[in-house]
This record gives structure tokens, C-alpha cells and sequence, in this order.
């Protein structure tokens, strides 16, 4: 993973277990899982694939949730939300970014 495309509060996985961004640093990330906090390197981490399970769980599937803004399920697989532009969004965090973009203040549970 790329840290420039992390913020904090991000979901992340480090070895298939989800844990949430604490701190961003240029070859390691601080994190937390289970209420410990801990650091790894960047390479360590994978971002976790959005899915359907994931959207609906948010109730993301909802425009008014999204005070507008529409969910949008592509043929391969990847979302957007779109107003009057389009962001294609394939993993949890840039779901997360893309509502921060939005101004839209939601905690992702997975």
C-alpha cells in the first residue's frame, strides 16, 4: 500500500485481521485492532476489497443516506458515487475518502 493514500481512521488489513489507521508514517503504519495499538511496515498491510456485504451493512445502498449522492455498482465490480462527478471506488478506504470528500460523516463498520 501506498501511505500517501492513507488517512487516519482508514480500514486497512495486517495478515486478513482489520484494523483501523492511527497514525501514517513513510515506511510504517500505527494502527489498531482489538483496542491495542501497534506498528508494522507499510508492506505488511493490504487494503480490504469493498463489496456488496460491506455497502449494505452501511446502508450505503440508500441515496439518502448519501444526502444525494448515489451508490453506484459497476459490471466490474467496483462502486462510485456520483453527483457531478465520478469517483470509482474499489476498497473500504477509498470509500471512506470519497465520503469524507463529500462531506458525509460515517463510521464503516465491516
Amino acid at each position: 500500500m501506498n501511505p500517501k493514500e492513507l488517512m487516519i481512521g482508514d480500514w486497512v488489513s495486517h495478515k486478513g485481521i482489520p484494523c483501523t489507521v492511527v497514525e501514517v508514517a513513510y515506511t510504517h503504519l500505527y494502527v489498531e485492532s482489538d483496542n491495542k495499538i501497534f506498528l508494522a511496515q507499510i508492506e505488511k498491510f493490504t487494503p480490504i476489497p469493498l463489496t456488496d456485504k460491506i455497502l449494505e451493512k452501511n446502508g450505503l445502498f440508500e441515496p439518502e443516506i448519501l444526502n444525494g449522492y448515489w451508490m453506484i455498482t459497476n459490471k466490474d465490480g467496483s462502486f462510485e458515487i456520483e453527483d457531478h462527478c465520478a469517483m470509482k471506488l474499489r476498497y473500504v478506504h477509498e470509500l471512506q475518502h470519497a465520503l469524507r470528500l463529500c462531506g458525509i460523516d460515517k463510521d464503516i463498520i465491516l
